[in-house]
């Protein structure tokens, strides 16, 4: 499963359940980062309030970015 495919589930699950409370996402985005672990994939983030999935490395690299930004470096 890509990362890809795990955000479209997380969307559809905002989708299906609009009024779900913000525990009842983060529980069931918790069984696919379960499920996610059991295939080897480790260093991933989970945000069920936006519906997005990142990759460690992925934080990093924005995170270099925000910061070279704020310093005004490219």
């Amino acid at each position: 499963m890509s990362l890809i495919e795990l955000n479209k589930i997380i969307a559809n699950l905002k989708e299906q359940f609009p009024h779900a409370s913000h525990d009842i996402l983060l529980q069931e985005s918790s069984k696919i980062y379960q499920a996610l672990l059991a295939i080897g994939l480790e260093g991933v983030r989970i945000n069920s309030r936006i519906g997005e999935v990142k990759t460690l490395q992925r934080m990093q690299q924005e995170a270099g970015q925000s910061l070279r930004e704020r310093r005004g470096k490219p």
